[in-house]
């Protein structure tokens, strides 16, 4: 005998629309911050998927992208993906010679790629909105030295890939969340100091000890080379750093504000009181007759 499963066609099932979050560990890590936050909000409205991968750069995820993701428009029966965002950019920011490092060019190349993915923009009425979001800073100060003495990253090449990040976003015409700026900004910085730092090229010479002289002293905040005595009215990266590299608590909260602020401003109907939810509200569902069972009654 066929259970009441099986009795059913597949076709005739209801699909959750999906808000994808999409980038290295820093979203893998986001399972109980920003992916928990995120769907609350959209309970019953929106599927929100982690596809973090740690450790992965820009090139590997735009790879992995094609193996849970098809190439070709979905079948209609594939639930329809309303938000993503891709946040790459920290791995690949690593200095040359690590095994994660990718050439900038390379990194921009796969950032297009994923931008343009087929099932994102497959249809006008279905376009999913794509969210670019520019790696977060580094700070040094809270890095170990590597036997040569080196740093396995450096705030000034981290600063390349998100401005990167943002360009390659703007002009794909997709929005940008440029959360590199967004912590920048909140410990002191500002765009008259520029982004440029001593270590942008690193040669050998600007990791220097203490004391020896450097081509320049213009230093941004999350250099080893600049000062960590800040006003007591800005914060520290290490209040949204945990490591250096990922984000603390204080961090996430940043970012799902950034994330909710530019879906207020920018996106209004995927705000989600603008969602209608999948399935009615419990007494909307009872005026329907086919939730309006003498079981459903007696609740």
């Amino acid at each position: 005998m066929a259970s009441n499963r099986d009795s059913h066609s597949d076709e005739g099932l209801i699909q959750y629309p999906q808000f994808i979050l999409f980038g290295d560990s820093i979203t893998q890590f986001s399972s109980l911050t920003l992916q928990a936050r995120l769907q609350d909000q959209y309970i019953r409205r929106l599927d929100v998927l982690n596809r973090g991968l740690s450790g992965f750069t820009a090139p590997m995820g735009f790879v992995a992208l094609q193996k849970f993701l098809p190439a070709s428009a979905p079948k209609s029966s594939w639930p329809k993906i309303r938000i993503a965002t891709i946040f790459f950019g920290a791995n690949d920011a690593c200095v040359p010679g690590q095994s994660q490092h990718v050439k900038l060019t390379d990194y921009i190349d796969a950032l297009q790629k994923m931008v343009a993915y087929p099932v994102f923009n497959h249809s006008p009425k279905e376009l999913t909105e794509i969210i670019v979001i520019t790696p977060p800073p580094v700070n040094e100060h809270q890095f170990e030295r590597m036997p040569d003495g080196h740093f396995q990253r450096r705030a000034g090449i981290t600063s390349q890939y998100a401005r990167a990040a943002r360009e390659t976003g703007k002009a794909a015409g997709v929005h940008v969340l440029d959360f590199w700026t967004v912590i920048m900004s909140r410990v002191g910085w500002s765009s008259s100091m520029g982004i440029e730092c001593c270590c942008d090229h690193i040669p050998s010479h600007f990791d220097a000890p203490d004391g020896v002289s450097r081509p320049t002293e213009q230093h941004i905040p999350g250099c080893c080379h600049a000062p960590t005595d800040i006003p007591n009215d800005k914060n520290q990266l290490s209040d949204f750093l945990r490591d250096g590299l990922h984000l603390t608590n204080s961090g996430y909260d940043v970012l799902y504000g950034e994330l909710m602020k530019l879906i207020q401003q920018r996106l209004p109907h995927l705000i989600p009181d603008n969602i209608p939810m999948v399935l009615p509200a419990w007494r909307d569902a009872l005026q329907l007759a086919e939730y309006n069972t003498t079981s459903t009654n007696k609740l």
